[in-house]
């Protein structure tokens, strides 16, 4: 329960407040309410949050008086900050930079694993229901998605994409962060696998057949060509998607491959032509990240998340009735078998392909500062979400704690980079990761 993005609202402050007013125009100004090892207290939109230690802290006084997360634009400039002691540590670095950091004598980077999944989206819109989405009809068939399932090979999607900074992605929920008591993680028993030529049977066989022989495969003779976008935000977004162009041409595609930033493509995704929804896109490369709990991910597909989280727009009776059936499961195993078969489910109708399960790269002062302290059993981050352990624990290695009835404190400042995001302090908390629509820092 602790480790869920599921923030406490004090009913005299939030009750005089409209949901309406929440999600257009309120803006929480700092100094924020909260309940953890940190209160925000200042925030410079695009720059940089500052925050002050919360001396009643229900685990003990965090042993620094601030932390001060600083938003970089680009993250060679913050490697290099970090090199030169200007920041004390520093999340979301260059793969490239991961040695470099490595060898310098008091640095350590780290790979940590966290939560979520990066992966290919499609517009599975129901014309019937949403006469003016502008997605290709073919990408409603789910035999049409399925048969690319064989067209992606996330091998080099780990090693060109990612330089091997994630692990290939399956299904929805992580591998490798759920307990042997509870692994929500779903391997199929039948995957997929890299093979052009089953994408060319599938796609003939689902009657999707190069008709005249120009090499791009036709629907009611016409050329099937596709829109796939990738994130301006993302390089690795934009390698994969250099990637699976080529593949989906080899199989032939005509594919129009365009980079855009998250606001245009989040605009493409939510569309409106007047008061009807009218998503306006094929494809798309985006992740998602989120709660430790595998609810919020598997809510992001069902059919009455069309129009608010969801981004492709599928529906799938039996997968909502699972849905609910797994919220009300009092018995750890009967869930865990549920949401295997929403798993499973989503596997065989591909409204995502899902490619990824992305590694964060952090660095951190090691021999200047102690305290650090990695979530997930030693495999996660320093600094992560769902574990205030690093928060209340590091202190400068040499410094002279004093100790009071409210902690200790040294009365200096770590500065945490927080790199190329936008740091949201409201109460709707959007869960897309560093690869996502939006970050959120508490």
């Amino acid at each position: 329960m602790l480790g869920l993005w599921i923030p406490i609202l004090p009913e005299h402050i939030w009750s005089k407040v409209s949901p309406k007013e929440v999600e257009n125009k309120f803006k929480n100004s700092p100094p924020i309410i909260g309940s953890g090892p940190f209160q925000t207290v200042e925030w410079k939109k695009g720059e940089y949050v500052r925050m002050v230690a919360n001396k009643d802290y229900w685990r003990g006084a965090p042993k620094v008086d601030e932390v001060i997360f600083q938003t970089y634009q680009n993250q060679d400039t913050m490697a290099q900050d970090i090199k030169t002691g200007n920041v004390q540590s520093a999340w979301n670095i260059p793969s490239a930079q991961v040695d470099a950091l490595n060898n310098e004598p008091d640095l350590e980077a780290i790979r940590g694993v966290v939560i979520g999944l990066d992966e290919l989206g499609f517009n599975c819109a129901d014309k019937k229901v949403y006469p003016k989405s502008t997605g290709h009809p073919v990408l409603q068939d789910p035999a049409f998605r399925s048969a690319l399932q064989w067209a992606v090979d996330k091998d080099k999607i780990v090693s060109i994409g990612y330089s091997n900074n994630a692990a290939a992605a399956d299904t929805l929920c992580t591998a490798d962060f759920y307990g042997e008591d509870a692994d929500y993680h779903l391997t199929p028993p039948t995957p997929y696998t890299f093979d052009l030529d089953k994408a060319r049977q599938a796609l003939d066989e689902a009657g999707y057949p190069d008709g005249d022989g120009d090499g791009i495969r036709e629907y009611q003779g016409e050329p099937i060509k596709l829109r796939l976008y990738a994130r301006t935000e993302s390089p690795e977004s934009q390698n994969c998607g250099k990637l699976i162009t080529g593949w989906f041409e080899e199989i032939g595609l005509d594919i129009d491959y365009q980079v855009i930033d998250d606001g245009a493509l989040g605009d493409k995704q939510y569309n409106y032509d007047g008061d009807d929804y009218a998503p306006d896109f094929d494809m798309f490369i985006w992740g998602w990240g989120g709660d430790v709990d595998p609810n919020f991910i598997l809510s992001v597909m069902t059919t009455s998340s069309i129009e608010s989280w969801s981004d492709c727009m599928w529906s799938n009776e039996e997968y909502d009735k699972l849905f609910l059936e797994q919220q009300t499961t009092i018995d750890l195993q009967e869930r865990v078998a549920l949401v295997h078969q929403m798993q499973q489910i989503i596997y065989d109708e591909s409204p995502y392909i899902p490619l990824v399960y992305p590694l964060n790269l952090e660095a951190a002062n090691k021999g200047k500062w102690t305290g650090w302290v990695r979530a997930g059993e030693d495999k996660g981050l320093w600094w992560y979400n769902t574990q205030p352990e690093t928060y209340v624990a590091v202190h400068p290695a040499a410094a002279v704690q004093t100790e009071s009835s409210g902690g200790s404190s040294t009365g200096l400042i770590v500065g945490i980079v927080v790199a190329a995001i936008v740091v949201i302090l409201v109460v709707v908390l959007l869960l897309r990761r560093r690869s996502g629509r939006a970050e959120t820092e508490m």
